[in-house]
């Protein structure tokens, strides 16, 4: 269930060069505002079985990732998002989130709006645009991911 989206990036070091190896993992909440979690019970019934919640990739020599899932929605009391976190060597290098550039309830948003200046904000709010020659609908999304500092080789 959900708008089928392809999110692609590329994770970059502080320098702006492409750092490969870095694990992207991804995790969101399903078309009815669901994680998969198995604490949350209240929701369980709701919860779309088909919809794996989270997803990993090792990125290659260009620091790219590409995950197929669903166009975010939002839950109560949350503005659509897909959280990220990116790991190299045990590390963890970042921890953010990627949100719809345009969505009305990001204003609304207590972590987006915590977020210091309109450049940060800019920086993880993204268009969700239709994929050109699509067939089926599907959306797509660019994300680099920059980090800030540049971790040891």
């Amino acid at each position: 269930m959900g708008e089928v989206t392809y999110v692609s990036g590329r994770v970059l070091d502080a320098r702006g060069e492409p750092l490969r190896n870095a694990l992207v993992e991804i995790w969101q909440c399903d078309a009815h505002g669901v994680y998969l979690h198995t604490a949350d019970t209240a929701n369980r019934a709701k919860q779309d079985k088909q919809f794996q919640g989270f997803g990993r990739f090792l990125t290659g020599t260009g620091g790219e990732y590409l995950f197929r899932t669903i166009k975010p929605v939002p839950y109560v009391p949350r503005t659509p998002h897909i959280h990220y976190k990116v790991r190299r060597g045990g590390q963890e290098l970042l921890t953010t989130q990627l949100y719809i550039q345009g969505h009305p309830g990001n204003a609304g948003d207590g972590v987006w709006k915590g977020l210091k200046t309109d450049a940060d904000r800019d920086a993880v709010t993204k268009p969700f645009v239709a994929l050109p020659g699509a067939k089926a609908g599907e959306l797509a999304v660019k994300f680099d991911l920059v980090l800030g500092v540049t971790p040891e080789a």
